[in-house]
């Protein structure tokens, strides 16, 4: 008698992985926000030492952000192939052969689940940023909204 298949992973996974989106697009804000505030705070004043402190920040921010991308591709490998497996039936550790047709057929749909949970644990965070937008500028807000919608 088999299993039943089941598409939802365990929570283990996805905690972390809501965690790291979270981050990441925190982290899409350092660009704009460091820009701000070289323009307010290091051009008004010409201060040099306020310049430094900033980009060691930014750098700082950026390093960490490339970091928990990489973790959170890594949970998504290990989703991807706990959610693959499971919906082919094959959880008891099957390999396929390297050179077979069968083995890129199933590392491409391996890829393309990767990729829609990539997108669907970014898309959870995308009211928030919007809320930002509003908060920072209503001209802003209005602005990505229409991008959202021509998009």
């Amino acid at each position: 008698m088999s299993q039943p298949i089941t598409l939802f992973p365990t929570r283990k996974v996805i905690i972390p992985l809501l965690l790291c989106g979270m981050i990441i697009n925190l982290a899409i804000l350092i660009s704009p926000i460091f820009m701000m505030q070289v323009l307010d705070k290091v051009v008004a004043s010409q201060n040099l030492n306020t310049l430094l402190l900033l980009l060691i920040m930014a750098v700082v921010a950026l390093i960490l952000s490339s970091t928990i991308e990489g973790l959170r591709n890594r949970l998504l490998i290990v989703l991807s192939n706990q959610t693959f497996l499971r919906s082919l039936d094959l959880e008891k550790n099957v390999e396929f052969p390297k050179k077979s047709p069968n083995s890129t057929e199933a590392l491409r749909l391996q890829e393309v689940v990767r990729t829609h949970l990539k997108s669907v644990f970014d898309a959870i965070w995308m009211p928030l940023i919007f809320l930002f937008l509003w908060f920072l500028d209503i001209k802003y807000f209005l602005i990505s909204i229409c991008v959202c919608a021509i998009l």
